[in-house]
């Protein structure tokens, strides 16, 4: 059977996106946080470039008519592809590990264990159980890992290990706190993520545009405050999931 996608909106921030039909997470491209799907309520599309091109549509204004009448067409379909895809799923086996090492350090194992080549969100999820995590937690602390630079996301919905903690040593950090930009800072870094990306004329992905612009000494909320702004305003466009394009002039 051809691969299906699912376009559906971000429950944290609101801005719509899409993922293979049956994946459960995925890291939201506007938020940064890594987020549920719910196939019930999203619109399925037969191929990755027609999801794309629906998020675009989406996430116009008045976008969310066409993606409420669409997700009404297609209910019963949705919930007889969620029925089978739940019948043919997979579970992992159950194996036994050491618990004795803290939450935090046996994150850092599982993650340095598990997750050298990347792999699916949802199957870290599963594996949380061996290593006696509960997932909301790790999931959370993964967004703060992302942040450091520690775990990276390929795709929007695989994540791999790319750090060098010392597991006996580790403690997560904690999110820096810093004062708040002035208005002609922020204005500075609109023109910064315009040139970069005007420079490449092609899509860049956000963990390397926001290395670029934190090496600057930008905060990566900034960043992302500044990016979404551009992105509401029609100067930049996300043509697949990460990946962004400057289309307009400022």
């Amino acid at each position: 059977m051809r691969k299906k996608f699912v376009v559906f909106r971000c429950p944290v921030c609101g801005k719509f996106t899409y993922a293979p039909l049956g994946q459960k997470t995925r890291l939201c491209s506007f938020c940064g946080k890594i987020i549920r799907i719910d196939p019930r309520t999203a619109v399925i599309t037969d191929d990755a470039k027609r999801a794309s091109l629906l998020v675009k549509r989406y996430n116009l204004k008045g976008g969310e008519k066409s993606y409420l009448e669409a997700l009404k067409t297609q209910k019963e379909k949705v919930l007889d592809l969620i029925e089978e895809i739940e019948q043919t799923s997979e579970t992992l086996p159950e194996e036994e590990t050491s618990v004795s090492l803290s939450k935090a350090r046996r994150m850092i194992v599982m993650l340095k264990k598990e997750c050298s080549n990347p792999i699916n969100i949802d199957e870290l999820g599963k594996l949380c159980k061996k290593y006696g995590l509960e997932w909301d937690w790790v999931r959370e602390q993964l967004e703060l890992l992302a942040k450091e630079g520690t775990v990276i996301f390929p795709r929007p919905w695989l994540l791999q290990y790319i750090g060098e903690e010392d597991v006996e040593g580790y403690t997560p950090k904690t999110k820096h706190l810093r004062e708040k930009k002035s208005l002609y800072q922020m204005k500075d870094l609109r023109k910064i993520i315009a040139s970069i990306l005007r420079e490449r004329k092609e899509p860049t992905s956000y963990a390397e545009l926001t290395e670029t612009l934190t090496s600057e000494g930008f905060a990566l909320e900034e960043i992302e405050e500044a990016m979404r702004k551009l992105f509401l305003e029609g100067l930049l466009v996300e043509p697949k999931p990460g990946y962004f394009l400057w289309v307009g002039d400022l």
